[in-house]
């Protein structure tokens, strides 16, 4: 099995670098939590090609975004990451797909995405899921951040 490493695949996806830190995250973070950030692996080519999965939800430095959130517990936030030669090819809306079903029947109706309104990309992925818009956040000169609410209900 091939590890990519993939400058953009964020801080988190050094996890992916090698089989022992996966499975360690694996046995650590679904042990606890029953959810977490999933390998996407392409059988056929025995290749990782992204990571996708859902996280407790976390603004950051944008404190905004909780004003947007409705009512819920423990908010949970859809994540995904195709490395760059396997964009495009339907990886990513398969596994959000699959991760929104295991969702509704085993967590929660409701699930957030962030995104950057520039990612055109994630955009229209996130819109083809049904996911809505929620609430838009710009601070500076930073592009606006956009937050989508999916609900199974």
């Amino acid at each position: 099995m091939k590890f990519p490493k993939e400058p953009d695949g964020g801080e988190a996806g050094a996890l992916f670098y090698s089989r022992n830190t996966l499975e360690s995250y694996i046995r650590q973070q679904y042990g606890f939590y029953e959810y977490g950030i999933w390998a996407l692996y392409d059988r056929e080519k025995k290749v990782i090609v992204g990571k996708a999965g859902l996280f407790n939800f976390d603004p950051g430095e944008n404190e905004e975004l909780y004003s947007f959130i409705k009512k819920n517990d423990t908010p949970l936030e859809l994540g995904y990451h195709i490395f760059t030669p396997y964009r495009c090819q339907g990886y990513a809306k398969e596994a959000c797909q699959a991760i929104l079903t295991y969702a509704a029947s085993s967590l929660t109706d409701r699930i957030y995405a962030r995104v950057l309104e520039e990612n055109c990309a994630s955009v229209n992925l996130l819109k083809s899921l049904g996911f809505h818009l929620t609430g838009r956040t710009h601070n500076g000169s930073a592009s606006p951040q956009c937050l989508y609410e999916w609900n199974c209900l």
